[in-house]
């Protein structure tokens, strides 16, 4: 692990303003999106080499939001260098959106919040759907706020996501060119174990698809 973790350590540090140690010595960091992610990368990356060495070794790989990125590593679609580029320029973007927004975790259904956002009219889109009774909601940190606390009040569990932003919402919109444009055109090989994507469900057999995925 420790190897590995040197080893992403290095590629990341060309990459980042701050050196990764620093960033992952503690709290005053490591809660910036534009550290969290190449942080995170270095430790799941490293993880896998662990397992690896373990003899664990999957039959399908899939990641979710950034970790789609750590899949396509994991699956030799993307190389150690391709994979810190696009992470830490995804997070750098990310960091720059226009401020404002907020994520909430509900324990309700993908149907139900549905049915309950296109009663609220406001600035809320859902995010992310981890299961039968698991959705995340974004948008505009207000009406986030102000839609949970519906749902707080009849009883129902919500979280705060700490995040810096309505991630995985039309807020992201304003740096979707740029992060296609520092995307386009990185190599990429055949996977070597199958990825799965999120989006489709399906195996990403096009590096155009994984690209789309990505975005």
């Amino acid at each position: 692990f420790a190897r590995r973790f040197d080893e992403i350590r290095v590629e990341l540090d060309q990459r980042l303003d701050v050196p990764l140690r620093q960033i992952v010595s503690g709290p005053a960091l490591i809660d910036r999106t534009e550290y969290t992610h190449p942080a995170l990368l270095a430790f799941e990356l490293s993880l896998v080499r662990l397992l690896d060495r373990f003899g664990v070794r999957p039959g399908h790989v899939a990641g979710h939001s950034f970790g789609e990125v750590v899949a396509a590593s994991a699956a030799g679609v993307w190389s150690l260098p391709v994979a810190c580029t696009v992470v830490t320029t995804r997070a750098r973007l990310i960091s720059e959106a226009p401020p404002g927004g907020a994520m909430v975790a509900v324990e309700r259904g993908e149907a139900e919040v549905t049915a309950l956002l296109a009663e609220h009219g406001g600035q809320v889109e859902i995010a992310a759907v981890h299961g039968t009774a698991s959705v995340v909601i974004s948008g505009a940190e207000a009406d986030v706020l102000d839609f949970a606390a519906r749902f707080a009040d009849r009883g129902i569990r919500t979280t705060r996501l700490n995040v810096g932003n309505g991630y995985h919402s039309s807020r992201m919109a304003p740096i979707l060119g740029a992060l296609g444009d520092a995307l386009r055109g990185l190599p990429a090989n055949p996977a070597r174990i199958p990825l799965v994507s999120n989006t489709t469900g399906g195996i990403v057999v096009a590096r155009a698809s994984l690209m789309r995925d990505t975005l």
